[in-house]
């Protein structure tokens, strides 16, 4: 089994204001962002995972179970927040029993370790347990191309997470995640 995520990283914009530190991965993995994973995950930034001259992260996971993890947390003044993000994942299992899955997940924090709610962009195996509730809404990605991604961050919690008061969120954190299950 094989699976990979491979993103171009956001925009979060506040009155202009990009909130992301090396969010377009010009400098170093090691300048603003923390990497997670195991000994089959490999993360690297690269200029040839899309065909733009910039530079793009990839999350790379093969055979095995666990996870792997590109990620930065920032202090957010409200949800009054228009979160952009282009994307291509794709994920894959060979086995019945097994599941993969390639997201970029928009954490809403109160704390740096207390997570009050999820918003997935997610590429799932048949399988894959991952469900919306009160806390998480997941889109689901259904092909391997590039896609844009454009919400309201206020108005996702609002419309779409009942669980999570935006009062309460003072911290997003996004990231690059991989993760699978016998694989």
């Amino acid at each position: 089994m094989r699976y990979f995520l491979i993103a171009l990283l956001p925009l979060m914009l506040l009155l202009g204001d990009e909130l992301i530190v090396n969010g377009g991965f010009e400098e170093p993995l090691s300048v603003g962002w923390t990497t997670y994973g195991g000994s089959n995950v490999t993360i690297s930034r690269s200029t040839s995972y899309h065909p733009d001259p910039d530079y793009e992260a990839r999350v790379y996971q093969t055979t095995g179970g666990g996870s792997g993890l590109l990620y930065q947390t920032q202090d957010i003044p409200s949800t009054n927040l228009k979160f952009r993000v282009q994307l291509k994942l794709y994920a894959y299992d060979n086995h019945y029993s097994a599941w993969a899955a390639a997201a970029f997940v928009l954490y809403y924090c109160k704390t740096a370790t207390q997570i009050l709610g999820r918003t997935m962009w997610a590429y799932m195996s048949p399988g894959c347990p991952w469900q919306n509730s009160s806390t998480l809404h997941i889109y689901k990605v259904t092909n391997q191309n590039w896609n844009h991604y454009e919400i309201d961050v206020d108005e996702e919690i609002r419309n779409h997470l009942p669980g999570v008061n935006p009062s309460e969120v003072k911290k997003i954190r996004v990231a690059l995640y991989t993760s699978a299950y016998h694989c």
